[in-house]
């Protein structure tokens, strides 16, 4: 994988630690695994769905199950995603979710 992507894939699991039902559900549930409390969780999950595209959301979410479902790390996750979607879909994906993921930050702290 080269340097470049591997650097932007790193920033990743901040995002997955960023995050009821539906997409939001399973971004609330890997935040509160990963110590969060359930109403900042909540907050950030709604914040991140609100202010996403359909592809950038979906992509999340499946790498967030994917990390919940087979039990693995972060850069697992990104390895398999990398192989799947390629590293300029990575990182587009890691770009457009910067300012969403900053505001959720702030609106929900």
């Amino acid at each position: 994988m080269p340097r470049t992507t591997r650097f932007g894939l790193a920033l990743l699991p901040v995002l997955l630690a960023a995050c009821g039902s539906g997409d939001d559900g399973v971004l609330v549930d890997a935040c509160v695994k990963q110590g969060g409390d359930r109403t900042y969780c909540s907050c950030r999950a709604d914040s991140l769905v609100a202010d996403t595209s359909d592809s950038d959301r979906e992509l999340l979410v499946k790498m967030t199950r994917m990390q919940m479902d087979e039990n693995i790390g972060a850069e697992e996750a990104q390895e398999k995603l990398f192989k799947e979607e390629g590293p300029a879909r990575l990182m587009a994906f890691q770009f457009a979710l910067m300012a969403p993921l900053m505001k959720a930050e702030e609106k929900c702290r």
